[in-house]
């Protein structure tokens, strides 16, 4: 009796033991789910909406559909590296308001459009490195007022004065930048700690004023 007593006090939950499709599900913490180097062509709809981390990293997924994503108001980490993503269509990040990191790098994304982005209003971490893009929106980091950490790719031009006048919070901005005035950024760089330059094409780099963090 004692030792039957001792397995059921060690055995977790019965509900640990249900298992998904393509993906598996944290032993000790249901809500992480790992989907690493399954092959997978689009986001598996068996994934519980209570996830609060999902890693898709290293898979053969092309797009992110509106439908995707839904109803995954949890989710904070979404791992999406290494896949061959050159679509995202607008609105599909729409239901992931709690979402704080974010990571697109190393896909085959060219295009950064106006609502891709929109309700990611806690995103703080995103990762876009090693997309080659051709048309970056004016307006595509607008809902990002929390971001704090932005990784560019180092091919692609970006227009620092842009992603700055979006990014209040901004403390660490990696990318090709072609220029910054800081008569054109609406405030002071309070939370800039670095800005990566590496292979950057910069030409002109203006500061008259005490715009940035002493």
């Amino acid at each position: 009796m004692f030792f039957l007593s001792l397995l059921l006090v060690l055995l977790p939950p019965p509900s640990l033991f249900y298992s998904l499709k393509n993906c598996t599900a944290d032993f000790y913490d249901q809500t992480k789910i790992d989907c690493t180097k399954n092959d997978l062509t689009t986001i598996p709809s068996d994934i519980p909406k209570s996830a609060t981390l999902i890693t898709l990293t290293k898979n053969r997924i092309q797009t992110i559909r509106q439908t995707d994503l839904r109803g995954f108001t949890q989710l904070k980490t979404l791992r999406l590296r290494n896949n061959h993503i050159s679509l995202i269509e607008d609105g599909a990040f729409i239901d992931l308001s709690s979402l704080t990191h974010l990571n697109l790098a190393a896909n085959n994304l060219e295009n950064l459009t106006d609502n891709m982005f929109k309700g990611l209003s806690n995103l703080i971490f995103l990762d876009l490195s090693f997309n080659l893009f051709r048309n970056i929106s004016k307006f595509v980091f607008e809902p990002l007022n929390s971001l704090e950490e932005l990784y560019m790719s180092e091919k692609n031009p970006v227009d620092l004065t842009n992603i700055i006048s979006h990014t209040p919070s901004i403390r660490i901005l990696s990318g090709d930048v072609q220029s910054f005035e800081d008569k054109l950024c609406p405030f002071p760089l309070l939370n800039l700690t670095t800005l990566q330059l590496d292979d950057s094409s910069l030409k002109k780099f203006s500061v008259h004023s005490n715009v940035l963090p002493q």
